[in-house]
Parts: C-alpha cells; sequence; structure tokens
C-alpha cells in the first residue's frame, strides 16, 4: 500500500488520531497553521470527493468531528479542500482540513478581482454544454 492516507487509515503509520469511525479518520496536521488542525479522509481511497462510494458515510463521519471541533477547541473555523494537483492537492487520498480559527489569526489572504461578464459567460457556457 503506497498511498500515505491510506497507511494511516489502516494504522500503519504513526499519526495523532483525533476521531475516528468505520469512514473515516481526523489526525493532526504535521505543519498546522493553527492549534487543532486537523485533515479527515475517507477510510476508502478515492482521490477526488467525486470518487467516493460512500458520500453519506463520509459526510455523517465529517458531521461529527465538526461537532466535536465546534464544542472542544472552537465554533469558528476553516473547512478546506485542494482537490487536484493545481489546486494544492499533493496527496492523492481525498482529504478536508479542517482549521479551527482564533483570534487575531491572520492565516489566509485571497486575491479578489471583479468578475466580468465575458468570464461569467464563459464559465457558464463551459457547465452548461
Amino acid at each position: 500500500m503506497s498511498c500515505k492516507y491510506c497507511q494511516i487509515a489502516e494504522k500503519q503509520s504513526p499519526v495523532h488520531i483525533l476521531y475516528e469511525d468505520q469512514y473515516v479518520v481526523a489526525f493532526l496536521e504535521e505543519n498546522p497553521v493553527s492549534k487543532g488542525h486537523a485533515l479527515l479522509i475517507p477510510r476508502e481511497h478515492a482521490a477526488s470527493f467525486s470518487q467516493l462510494t460512500d458520500v453519506a458515510g463520509f459526510a455523517q463521519g465529517l458531521k461529527e468531528y465538526l461537532r466535536i471541533v465546534e464544542e472542544k477547541l472552537s465554533p469558528d473555523l476553516n473547512i478546506v479542500v485542494n482537490q487536484g494537483r493545481k489546486a494544492g492537492q499533493d496527496i492523492g487520498h481525498f482529504h478536508v482540513h479542517i482549521i479551527p480559527r482564533y483570534e487575531g489569526e491572520k492565516i489566509f489572504e485571497w486575491t479578489w478581482h471583479q468578475l466580468t461578464q465575458r468570464e461569467a459567460e464563459e464559465v457558464v457556457n463551459l457547465l452548461k454544454e
């Protein structure tokens, strides 16, 4: 088994597990951006969300873990998915970053621009073809 996250799901790699059920495993991120920053992975190997075979089970595990984080760490958090290399996914196993937020942090900086009519039409046309 060569997938790092499959190894974690099978408990063949040492990590700090925070939550697990039959569908998901949540563990501390090695390089956190905040206290309690965790990754939540499906036990099944899937490179993307659309490849998951049991979305309901995954969602159930995600919901339960979020409930715990909101209650015990912070009700404010970011839920981040980087899907695909261009989006920053460095391991080919779908995962969700759960990032508790605290007062005074400056974690994410976004580059915004005003959507043009041309851009909007292009995306609408591509998705509706």
